[in-house]
């Protein structure tokens, strides 16, 4: 293989030794990237405990390494590696240009279902002893093992001063380039509400925010913390000033060693919900100088497999990945696509190969807008979880289609833009509550809103998308809706859900608040027809139109207020929506559902549906769909469009609405022999019709009539 053969986009390629042999000359580094069919940027190790940084003697010979550190989890089939062969390995690696980083997990560090653990770690537990602690003062060192690297150890030392040292010794005396942290090092892997409440992160915190935490034992002081919103709204930003002073004491040491950093996320969440979360707030981990984040974008195998779909799913990562870089530009985001782990029983190259596809067309296509106004994509490249299991024909399907994607010349992103507001933002962290950023857009965006773009309200000036949607702007400032006002005197729409507290803002929405009232019925208002003959509590009558057009109403005995409303009065439209979705609050060990009955349930519904179709009316984007996920962009020779099908297990017929006559279509011969999507024969001028199996998708290009575009 050419040297140079190498991606025209980043890519970390994570794996463990199995792929390689250590019986051959080059460790099997040339058949690898033989099957491969091209070089990633970086290997990294990962899958490995922190034992094996702290174990190192600095003796590079023909000790054997434990077979846990050469197969994740143990298992079957790899070849047995010496010290001295990791080091050929990682030399081999820079003969071809590639980068070699180790990595390590902070969970699991046991693994009962293959009767093995981390051996060094528990022999040593008297001294490393950070295993998490729940908050009802259960340890996780006998469950999966898993330790918070923020915590002091039995002698007062902090971890981090000691796995910094360690790490620097253990990378140079292996020659190798970075430090990739996985699971657990950038959030743990139980949430802030579960853990870790151990004594020692109890102390610190109190040390941290001068106050005295109640209780005699783990659950009275964990209720405490939490139960309290004031207490946790502090919680949640001890933590995050935690993470973020450990990432800028690595990465400065790593820097200053001429290592690099990158890490996975806080488990697949965006730029609000991992710091409610995990306490993981992107916009200062960026300003330490991070070399890069990789997202678990994982609906093949979380969302499909184990019920998780708020953040996993792709409709989740169109808000999560926008919004990310709209807060922190600066914040090197990669896609981490999970392709095939055989250890923990996923193989999405085979099992879901039709969702990947999916993802490898939308992901890298994902926008935001920056200061000057320029439509950037949000992601730099891709992490591979894992290169180790799949073969040939799986590198070459998914190669053609991740080149096509993160090569597509975008000029611009057609549709509304996610508006992020770091003051917005803290409002609500002050409250102890979560800004409810995902579930109402991630709900308009399968039921057709082309919403795949997100800018930032400081940046905003000047932007030129179509349209901006603002989710519960609690604590929006005055500067921030005058901002939004030119924007609607440029002529875009401005969408607002949930609740409100400007006056500035409800004047020009055209709205006013009112007392509430329980609804029994909404109403279409554009036919009479009735969408719904109850309300469900997500439907909050506390909102009645001044300016405003209502175009649903929500009917209360004899009185009447509005669900969705639209105000005219300047040359873009001012659109209200009350409907607001929130997270559920009740996770079920891991599953947000507890089967499929209750998934279905959860589903955007008939007034979902409308709200989204009169978005697209009203804004007039220049492409809709009338169910179904849609994406647009322009690019250099026309409008490149996506219509895909998820969250169903039907085949979907999709109808797009052009605002001109459609002169021209065709598919991509990328896709055209493979089950993605078919083209109907379409008569109506404006009109193009699809038909999309479940979970796929279909790329069109189309020219119209009037400015010719393709």
């Amino acid at each position: 293989m050419e040297k140079d053969n190498f991606t025209s986009y980043p890519v970390i390629d994570a794996v463990d030794l199995r792929v390689f042999d250590s019986r051959l000359p080059d460790y099997g580094i040339s058949g690898y990237l033989d099957l491969l069919g091209f070089r990633p940027q970086v290997i990294t190790l990962l899958e490995n405990s922190i034992e094996q940084l702290h174990s190192n003697d600095g003796k590079i010979n023909n000790e054997l390494l434990p077979y846990l550190w050469c197969a994740e989890r143990g298992m079957p089939g790899g070849t047995v590696w010496s010290k001295r062969q990791l080091y050929g390995l990682v030399e081999a690696a820079h003969e071809q240009g590639i980068q070699f980083y180790m990595g390590s997990l902070c969970v699991p560090n046991k693994f009962p279902e293959y009767g093995s653990r981390a051996e060094w770690l528990y022999q040593h537990a008297d001294v490393f002893d950070i295993f998490v602690t729940l908050r009802d003062g259960s340890s996780l060192k006998e469950v999966n093992g898993e330790i918070n690297p923020l915590r002091r150890l039995s002698d007062g030392r902090f971890y981090e001063d000691v796995f910094i040292e360690d790490l620097i010794r253990y990378l140079n005396d292996y020659h190798m380039d970075g430090f990739f942290a996985g699971d657990g090092w950038c959030g743990l892997a139980v949430t802030l509400a579960e853990g870790d409440f151990h004594d020692d992160m109890i102390a610190q915190f109190e040390e941290w925010s001068g106050i005295m935490v109640e209780g005699s034992s783990t659950p009275e002081k964990a209720a405490f913390i939490w139960d309290r919103p004031e207490n946790r709204a502090l919680w949640i930003k001890f933590y995050a000033a935690r993470w973020t002073g450990f990432y800028k004491k690595v990465y400065t040491a790593l820097k200053k060693a001429g290592k690099e950093l990158a890490s996975l996320d806080p488990w697949a969440r965006g730029p609000v919900d991992a710091l409610y979360d995990y306490g993981i707030d992107y916009r200062e981990i960026a300003k330490v100088g991070y070399s890069g984040l990789c997202l678990q974008a994982r609906e093949e195998n979380w969302g499909r497999n184990n019920g998780d779909w708020m953040y996993s799913w792709e409709s989740g990562e169109r808000i999560s990945i926008p919004a990310i870089r709209a807060m922190a530009p600066e914040l090197k985001l990669f896609w981490a696509t999970c392709i095939c782990n055989a250890p923990e029983h996923w193989i999405a190259t085979k099992d879901a190969r039709n969702v990947l596809e999916r993802q490898s067309f939308s992901l890298p296509t994902l926008t935001y807008l920056d200061k000057n106004g320029d439509w950037k994509r949000a992601l730099e490249g891709l992490l591979f979880i894992f290169g180790t299991d799949s073969d040939r024909g799986d590198w070459d399907f998914f190669r053609a289609r991740w080149d096509f994607a993160f090569e597509l010349p975008i000029r611009r992103t057609y549709g509304p833009a996610l508006v992020y507001s770091e003051r917005i933002h803290r409002a609500h962290l002050d409250l102890g509550a979560r800004w409810q950023l995902t579930a109402s857009p991630m709900n308009l965006v399968i039921c057709g809103l082309p919403m795949h773009s997100a800018v930032n309200i400081e940046d905003i000036g000047n932007a030129g998308a179509d349209a901006y949607l603002l989710v519960d702007p609690l604590g929006i400032s005055d500067e921030e809706v005058l901002a939004l006002m030119r924007k609607q005197e440029e002529g875009a729409g401005v969408i607002v859900i949930g609740k409100t507290d400007n006056p500035l803002l409800e004047k020009m929405l055209g709205i006013r608040k009112t007392d509430v009232l329980q609804g029994t019925m909404l109403r279409d208002n554009s036919n009479g027809a009735v969408l719904m003959d109850h309300c469900p509590e997500l439907d909050i009558a506390d909102t009645k139109t001044d300016s405003a057009e209502s175009m649903i109403d929500v009917v209360c005995g004899e009185e009447v207020r509005t669900l969705f409303s639209v105000n005219r009065d300047k040359k873009g439209p001012a659109i209200y929506i009350r409907r607001m979705h929130e997270w559920k609050k009740d996770q079920k060990a891991g599953r947000y559902f507890e089967d499929q009955r209750e998934f279905i349930a959860g589903q955007p519904d008939s007034v979902d549906r409308r709200i989204s179709e009169l978005l697209c009316e009203i804004c007039g984007f220049v492409v809709h769909s009338d169910t179904g996920q849609l994406f647009a962009h322009e690019v250099e020779d026309g409008i490149h469009i996506g219509v895909e099908n998820s969250a169903t297990c039907f085949y979907s017929k999709i109808t797009l609405e052009f605002p001109e006559e459609v002169k021209r279509y065709s598919d991509y011969s990328l896709q055209r022999y493979t089950p993605a999507g078919y083209i109907h024969f379409d008569p109506t001028p404006k009109h193009l019709s699809v038909t999309v199996p479940p979970d796929n998708a279909i790329q069109i290009k189309v020219e119209l009539e009037g400015n010719g575009n393709e």
